[in-house]
């Protein structure tokens, strides 16, 4: 696998994860224009869909675009003799109190969804038991960053299927019925941070978050957010949690927010996690979920830098 210059690259399980002192390599587009389909799992609220690697039986993968690259695991790498560079390991970081989890460069080869193959996807090899065990089942892997670019991806929420390609016009219509769609250019975080961040109108106010779809929340705001917004009563009010993060456990507060709007479309009821996540130096002011994205056929579509609501 060839390593181009180093760099620090983001990533996350569940929230954002971000590898240190590691180097990451980006592989061709795919060439051929080829649309797939396949139903997903929303399990605890997260977006899983079976493929295989090479000849394997059908595992299981989490579609997360909060992710750079993409993740595999550990265990299941070394049982299919993917090759592990243990020489370019680190640290990932993110939510959590406990260490980070450690990471070594790796791949994901000869992944399958349906009909559809794909080039090697570049990837972290990282034990991601814990999640396993979060979601009652063993997760195969994460389908991150380095799965996403280049590619066009929509997700049906209320039907339960990804569509998955490389050319628009190749897409037939979603199986949900829509009549109504909102369309903001696909931008990131920041150049490190490959997270896709739109809009949201809080009580009148613009409030910029990262789109993950491997959070299974609704919204999670960070101090700053709140202050702002004045929603200080709204979060005292609300009732103290736990969430599962990249280093372990850590401590929210769950409320609700009424009337968030999306461009056109307006969430009556929003449940909303209020978090002590010091965030400087970012466009973002919070973390949007599966928990409103599941009201939305939503594409992410990397080919021509969109991101498409549609109800």
């Amino acid at each position: 696998m060839p390593i181009h210059r180093a760099r620090q690259i983001p990533s996350s399980i569940m929230a954002a994860i971000f590898l240190v002192a590691c180097q990451s390599a980006r592989v061709a587009p795919p060439a051929p224009a080829v649309v797939t389909t396949a139903p997903f799992e929303f399990a605890h609220n997260q977006i899983i869909i079976d493929a295989a690697i090479g000849d394997s039986a059908p595992q299981r993968f989490l579609i997360d675009c909060g992710v750079d690259p993409s993740v595999i695991d550990l265990t299941l790498a070394r049982s299919l003799g993917i090759e592990i560079d243990e020489t370019q390991a680190g640290e990932a970081t993110g939510a959590g109190d406990g260490e980070g989890l450690a990471v070594m460069l790796s791949s994901i080869p000869d992944l399958a969804i349906q009909e559809m193959k794909f080039v090697p996807i570049v990837a972290l090899a990282a034990d991601i038991s814990p999640f396993s065990g979060a979601l009652g089942f063993p997760l195969a892997g994460i389908l991150g960053h380095s799965f996403l670019e280049h590619r066009i991806v929509r997700i049906d929420y209320p039907a339960r299927q990804v569509t998955i390609g490389t050319e628009a016009s190749a897409f037939a219509p979603p199986a949900t019925t829509v009549t109504r769609r909102y369309v903001v250019p696909l931008k990131f975080n920041s150049e490190e941070q490959l997270i896709p961040v739109f809009d949201l109108m809080i009580d009148g106010e613009i409030v910029s978050v990262t789109l993950d779809t491997g959070s299974s929340g609704g919204l999670e705001l960070f101090p700053a957010a709140v202050k702002r917004l004045g929603l200080e009563d709204e979060k005292a009010a609300g009732e103290a949690t736990e969430a599962l993060g990249a280093r372990g456990l850590r401590k929210l507060t769950k409320g609700s927010l009424a009337n968030v709007g999306l461009g056109p479309f307006v969430i009556a009821e929003l449940p909303t996690h209020f978090s002590e996540r010091s965030i400087s130096g970012e466009v973002r002011e919070g973390n949007a979920g599966n928990q409103l994205f599941q009201n939305f056929v939503l594409t992410l579509d990397y080919v021509n830098g969109e991101v498409i609501f549609e109800q």
